[in-house]
């Protein structure tokens, strides 16, 4: 899954090169708030989850008249709440790996750190891959909008993109400060 990711950020790295960038300072703004987002983010996607989950099995129980402007199958129904509820555990998994604090420990402990903070982050992708994936099945199956599916998945993958470069920026900084310096050996 490593070599996914890797993959895919080169990708992402390649089409969104040409577009602007926020400054570091600006990122760094909402690096705290982050992984408080990807929390709420989770807590609606479970919640959509399930209602879409619950409205597959009360399909039969409703009004006639309502249930033929849905015009829905409870199975597509059903299967998008689950994926909604994977995506939303997803993001808990990203929200719990993003929120780990860099105390002041030695650096074999930061390093463990920052491993889980790039866990958190190959997390986020996951969650993100397969909000796609729901958002395309709910343009197929729920006549949802094609405009704004696209618009918003731009949108958000550039966001992480953004968050991706200056996270690897940042992580490549704090481990060339903290490499010891090899002693150089001569021979007499």
């Amino acid at each position: 899954m490593a070599d996914t990711f890797s993959n895919f950020v080169k990708t992402l790295k390649k089409f969104f090169i040409p577009f602007p960038h926020f400054s570091p300072k600006t990122i760094k703004l909402f690096i705290p708030i982050l992984p408080w987002y990807l929390f709420l983010r989770g807590l609606i996607k479970i919640i959509q989850g399930l209602r879409s989950v619950s409205g597959s099995f009360q399909f039969g129980s409703l009004p006639k008249m309502f249930s033929t402007l849905i015009d829905i199958n409870p199975f597509y129904l059903f299967w998008d709440g689950i994926l909604n509820v994977l995506v939303g555990v997803l993001y808990f998994n990203a929200f719990t790996a993003l929120s780990q604090k860099n105390k002041k420990v030695n650096c074999k402990a930061r390093e463990a750190t920052l491993g889980y903070k790039k866990l958190g982050w190959i997390s986020w992708f996951q969650a993100s891959a397969l909000l796609v994936f729901v958002r395309f099945y709910e343009v197929i199956f729920h006549q949802s909008s094609v405009f704004w599916t696209v618009i918003v998945t731009i949108i958000g993958w550039y966001g992480i993109f953004e968050f991706e470069r200056f996270f690897s920026n940042n992580l490549t900084k704090k481990t060339i400060k903290k490499q010891p310096k090899k002693k150089s050996i001569s021979k007499k």
